[in-house]
């Protein structure tokens, strides 16, 4: 069975960047800006991804299954009384913007172990497909969801792109795509298989309220799952993820 993960880092580099990963999350704890539990996790994690650097066979697929368990909990934790950082207020959407600090750090911590260049397409190919496929998905949304056609800016677009881009979906497409989906294709030896369990989970993670959401979120998920198999390239992924976000933001009625 081969190897589950390969980091692209050399050792020396992935650890250090590991311990000022730590070093944030404890100063956010201090700080009030992250839940204790989650910076246990977040600690625990990284001597479970350097694992993975040096197992193979069942051994490391066992330490996998593992590792996908507390990212989740640690991006989802909310203890009683507790809130991430309010970022901005949009008062003409009724929205806030949080900073999910934990899942932000679980991202970078993943794709610090998790990243590896595979080249299959030329990146500038791969950023037109991730634009392409986000376009494309908006109108779908649009066009056979119904989401309202809303053209706007309002004041803070550009924290929402930043923080959007930047923590969640970054921290979204690390776990999806590099801690599932290309393990899981590496296990199995199907694409197809983990391209279908990657877009299922991708629903259930995000919990829809009903049917029309579920429909949509599994649309979304199943092209970011395809953007990547194709390419072959997480820039592609994440471009495609981000645009989506970015375009329903500022095209669509949100949230």
């Amino acid at each position: 069975m081969p190897r589950i993960v390969c980091s692209p880092l050399p050792l020396t580099y992935a650890v250090a960047a590991s311990s000022a990963l730590a070093l944030v999350a404890i100063a956010g704890w201090a700080c009030g800006i992250l839940p204790l539990l989650c910076l246990m996790g977040l600690i625990i994690l990284i001597p479970l991804l350097y694992g993975l650097q040096r197992l193979n066979g069942p051994s490391a697929t066992g330490l996998w299954s593992v590792c996908l368990c507390i990212p989740f909990f640690v991006a989802t934790y909310r203890p009683e009384q507790f809130h991430y950082p309010l970022i901005h207020h949009y008062s003409e959407l009724d929205f806030d913007l949080f900073l999910n600090v934990g899942k932000m750090l679980t991202g970078y911590l993943l794709l610090t172990w998790l990243w590896q260049q595979e080249r299959c397409q030329p990146w500038q190919r791969s950023v037109i497909i991730g634009l392409a496929a986000g376009l494309s998905l908006v109108l779908v949304a649009h066009l056979l969801f119904g989401y309202e056609w809303l053209p706007k800016w309002p004041h803070g677009t550009l924290y929402f792109f930043a923080v959007n881009l930047g923590a969640t979906v970054l921290a979204e497409e690390a776990f999806f795509r590099l801690a599932i989906q290309r393990p899981l294709q590496r296990i199995t030896g199907s694409q197809t298989l983990a391209v279908a369990a990657t877009t299922l989970l991708f629903v259930i993670a995000h919990n829809p309220a009903n049917l029309k959401a579920a429909s949509l979120i599994g649309v979304a998920g199943l092209i970011y799952a395809l953007v990547y198999s194709y390419s072959k390239r997480f820039s592609a992924a994440l471009t495609c993820h981000f645009a989506v976000n970015a375009l329903h933001f500022t095209l669509l009625s949100y949230p």
